[in-house]
This record gives C-alpha cells, sequence and structure tokens, in this order.
C-alpha cells in the first residue's frame, strides 16, 4: 500500500528538485514538505535562531516551485504558546491577515496545535485543512475524537510516546477512521519531564530574533540521560527502521513524518531509505544531526519491533523492568572516549546553568549536536 512522506523544509528549490526525481522512481510517495517562515509572526515548535531562513515572498516562490513538481505545503503554526495574541483583538486580526496571505500564496495546509486556533481559523477559513500537531499530544481515543471533531481537521499527529501504542492507532484508525501520521526519526526522550516547558521556551524562541532567548539547558539534560545509558535511545518510539514501517501501515498509519528542519540541508538518503524501507548502516544516523559516539547495526535490530505487537504490551505507560530495551541495548557499539569527553561537558554545562545561570548568547547545544 502507498505511503506518503512529510519532509521538513530546507526552503532550497534544489531540494524540491531532488524529491521529485525520487517520487518519479519510488512506490512510495512525497506528499508535502513543512516549515514556516523565519522570523515567524505567531510562534511555531521550533526555535526561529537554527531554522532556514525564508520570509513569506520567497515562500510564494518555493510553495510555487513545489506545485510544479507535484509537493504540497504545510505550513507550521503549532507554538504551544501563543503569549495570548489570539485572544487580543489586534492580534486576532493579525493573525486572521497572516493565515489569509499564507493562502493566497498557496499554502496547502496548516499543523496547528491550539484547538482554539484551530476552531478560529476554521471558522474564517472554510475550507482550511488542519493536521493536528504532535504537539497537541494526542494519546487516547478520547482525545482524538475532540481533536477530529473541529472543523477542517482531517490528520492527526500521533504523540511522540505513543507511536508504539498498536493498539490506540488500531482503535483510532476503527473507531474515526481520520488520517494518522507519526513522527519516524526523532530523539526525544521517552517519559520527558521537561516536554512542555522545552516547548514552551521554543514557542517564545521561534519569534525572537534579538538571541536573547537560547533554550539550552533542555538538550543537556536529554543528552546527559542517553549517553549516560544508551539503552534510553531504544525506548524512543519515534526512533522508527525503515523496514518497520509496514507495521504502522497495518495499524492504520498513512502518513510519515521525516525530521529535520533544524538542519542546513536535508538529507536525501535518509529520506530515500524511508521510501525504500530497507535502510544498512547505523541506525542513529537517521536521526537529525550527528551521533557518532554510538553506533548500531540498523541489521541487529530486525524483530525488535516484535515485542511492542503484542496487544499485552504495555510499553506505552512507561518503562519498568523487563530489560527487553536493554537486551538490545548491548549491540550498541560505544565510543567510551567521546560519550566520556560529552558527558564531561555536559554535566559541566549544566552545573553552571544551576549555579550561575544562563549565559548571554550562549549556542552550546549546536556544539553538542555537531560533535556527539
Amino acid at each position: 500500500m502507498l505511503k506518503n512522506f512529510c519532509i521538513s523544509t530546507d526552503f532550497l528549490l534544489k531540494t524540491i528538485s531532488q524529491l521529485s526525481e525520487l517520487d518519479k522512481i519510488k512506490e512510495n510517495k512525497i506528499k508535502e514538505v513543512f516549515g514556516n517562515i523565519t522570523p515567524s509572526i505567531f510562534s511555531s515548535g521550533r526555535s526561529e535562531l537554527y531554522l532556514p531562513k525564508c520570509n513569506i515572498e520567497e515562500l510564494a516562490i518555493y510553495i510555487s516551485y513545489a506545485h510544479k513538481h507535484g509537493i504540497e505545503f504545510n505550513y507550521t503554526l503549532n507554538g504551544i504558546c501563543m503569549s495570548n495574541q489570539e485572544f487580543d483583538s489586534c492580534g486576532y486580526k493579525k493573525l486572521l491577515n497572516f493565515v489569509s496571505d499564507l493562502i493566497d500564496i498557496g499554502v496547502d495546509r496548516f499543523t496547528i496545535s491550539s484547538p482554539v486556533l484551530m476552531n478560529i481559523l476554521s471558522t474564517h477559513f472554510k475550507n482550511i485543512k488542519i493536521t493536528a500537531s504532535a504537539i497537541c499530544q494526542i494519546n487516547s481515543l478520547s482525545m482524538a475524537r475532540d481533536y477530529a471533531g473541529i472543523g477542517g481537521v482531517d490528520r492527526l499527529v500521533i504523540f511522540e510516546d505513543s507511536t508504539r501504542n498498536f493498539q490506540l492507532l488500531k482503535k483510532i484508525h476503527k473507531e474515526l477512521g481520520i488520517e494518522m501520521e507519526i513522527i519516524v526519526n526523532q530523539p526525544c526522550q521517552f517519559g520527558c519531564i521537561y516536554r512542555n516547558f522545552h516547548r514552551i521556551g521554543l514557542s517564545h524562541e521561534s519569534i525572537d530574533e534579538s538571541g536573547k532567548f537560547k533554550i539550552d539547558d533542555y538538550y543537556q539534560v536529554c543528552w546527559k540521560k542517553k549517553l549516560a545509558n544508551p539503552s534510553e535511545m531504544l525506548k524512543i518510539p519515534t526512533i522508527i527502521r525503515p523496514e518497520d514501517l509496514h507495521h504502522y501501515e497495518m495499524a492504520g498509519v498513512k502518513y510519515f513524518k521525516i525530521v529535520d528542519r533544524m538542519i542546513k540541508s536535508i538529507n536525501i538518503k535518509i529520506i530515500e531509505s524511508y521510501m525504500d524501507e530497507s535502510y544498512e548502516g547505523n541506525l542513529f544516523d537517521i536521526l537529525p544531526g550527528e551521533f557518532n559516539a554510538l553506533y548500531l547495526d540498523n541489521s541487529e535490530m530486525n524483530g525488535f519491533i516484535d515485542y511492542f505487537l503484542n496487544e499485552k504490551n504495555i510499553c506505552h505507560i512507561g518503562c519498568s523492568n523487563c530489560g527487553y530495551c536493554d537486551s538490545y541495548a548491548k549491540k550498541i557499539i560505544v565510543s567510551e572516549e567521546r560519550v566520556e569527553k560529552k558527558l564531561n561537558k555536559v554535566e559541566s554545562d549544566i552545573r553552571d546553568f544551576l549555579e550561575d545561570g544562563p549565559k548571554e548568547s550562549t549556542d552550546s547545544w549546536r556544539h553538542i549536536l555537531s560533535n556527539c
């Protein structure tokens, strides 16, 4: 069955051309690219400081080029916090004008996290198409039903931590019939207690041009846990092998989201591997950034997903002491020297932040991504 891929954009026309060439020769298809202008007028789910730059005039040219190559554009208006602009009369009008301008230049759909914003836009734009963002944290049938009941919402991105909850995926598909999407290559820690706070910080950072806000501490804490215990990488539901996509398809998932928005250029080879549903090499290389402190041969993970397909599996409610992921983690080759060096750096940065507060204009998390 045809699988549809949603690809983060780098706003390069040459990338659209490359994606179009893949589309011509692959059975699975590129449905859309997604992103937002920078600086953003209204918040999104990623920091403005590290996203590829694009203003609305450039976006219009980019969308036109994508359409000529049969690729749609999904605008990310999914900040978890809009500073209550939607409840201010001036902000409300500004929002409607902004979305109207985006529709005029050809935006095909919007990914949104706020149900209030969804209701506002579906009231004023009758034909709008809305994807409920992963930031909505849809992790139950009741939540899925409520979002599906909002005008314009015809696709749900399942909460990252619920991606391996195959019983939930099947239930949503059977009872609601709404299109579902999952993220396939995001290394966010499972059950992260910092997740919402991080996202609030990123929402504010997404509209800040001054560089005053740089949310470093969350990345540091996340890295510390994964480097200290590499088995945590295997507990992340959104690290999905290309070979395992068909299991999600059988559960009712139709769209697969490949994230790479904070990297300068898109990795076409990774996209091609997902489209082929086959990949050779270090499993962690499918993730944004560089993870060369850890190596796991993808072929060593054959059959790993089977444990989660069992109807009695309850991993989605939290990790216990079954030891399953730990048994596979023994296959991970760890560069002890690199891990120790990075752990020392991360722990030092966390300690400095807690004791002395944030440093002005730090860029430490970017350093982590490029050197791990």
